[in-house]
């Protein structure tokens, strides 16, 4: 059993710490995020048609925090121009649950646009397969292994991650900050389900990347998201991290 903490540091002391612990965390998201914005992508999330271009600019805005220009078709951010209709062709008709290999395929093919790398096209991946496979986000992973240090054992593995002794911050996952023609997507897929995914199902007790009917309900996304924020690299919040490690 995995313990969790309030962001005052004091234990979540129930025998369902792990609900309590996402419901409150859960409720922490809307203090930053607006709820209407928030329902949109869940609309999108629950749909099983094929993904139209209006809803493929609405998660790449969302997750990009770039802007659509309409003259041009693209998504326009801070450093990338997206192409939405190659986005779109890419994608198809393809909507709902898919074999690893199937979603292997498919995060090769949005990686070839101009824009795309590996956390964008994880992103479209989430709502291709109506959540089957979760957002990968850099603060939801520093929260996942806060959690997994917090509850280490020298003896055990949680998740196939060996207990956590140095720093969160070396422990992130490199997703394919190289050239794209030696973007190992393969190599970075398994890397995302060992460290990322599978740890989520082993605390929450969740079925993330199995080929079922796909998990649409986004409390754990927006619990880690928001836990993930007490430990961002701000010297505070690093003093907090040293804390853990003695």
């Amino acid at each position: 059993m995995y313990q969790f903490y309030y962001p005052d540091g004091k234990l979540i002391k129930a025998p369902n710490q792990e609900k309590i612990f996402v419901e409150f965390y859960n409720q922490c998201y809307y203090l930053e995020v607006s709820p209407s914005a928030e329902k949109e992508i869940e609309c999108i999330l629950k749909k099983s048609d094929p993904m139209t271009s209006g809803e493929i600019i609405k998660i790449l805005e969302w997750k990009t925090g770039g802007k659509y220009i309409e003259g041009k078709d693209i998504i326009q951010t801070q450093y990338r121009k997206i192409s939405v209709a190659e986005v779109a062709e890419k994608i198809g008709t393809i909507r709902g649950p898919l074999t690893i290999d199937e979603a292997k395929n498919i995060l090769k093919n949005l990686c070839e646009i101009d824009g795309i790398g590996m956390v964008y096209a994880i992103t479209l991946l989430y709502f291709i397969t109506n959540g089957q496979y979760p957002i990968y986000d850099k603060f939801a992973h520093i929260a996942l292994l806060a959690i997994l240090l917090e509850n280490a054992d020298s003896e055990k593995e949680y998740g196939g991650i060996a207990p956590i002794k140095d720093s969160i911050y070396q422990k992130k996952i490199n997703m394919g900050k190289t050239k794209k023609k030696f973007l190992d997507i393969d190599g970075i897929f398994e890397q995302y389900l060992k460290e990322y995914v599978y740890p989520i199902n082993n605390i929450f007790g969740c079925n993330y990347g199995e080929f079922i009917e796909a998990n649409s309900n986004r409390d754990i996304d927006r619990a880690l998201w928001s836990y993930g924020h007490l430990f961002n690299e701000n010297e505070e919040n690093k003093k907090r991290l040293r804390g853990l490690l003695i």
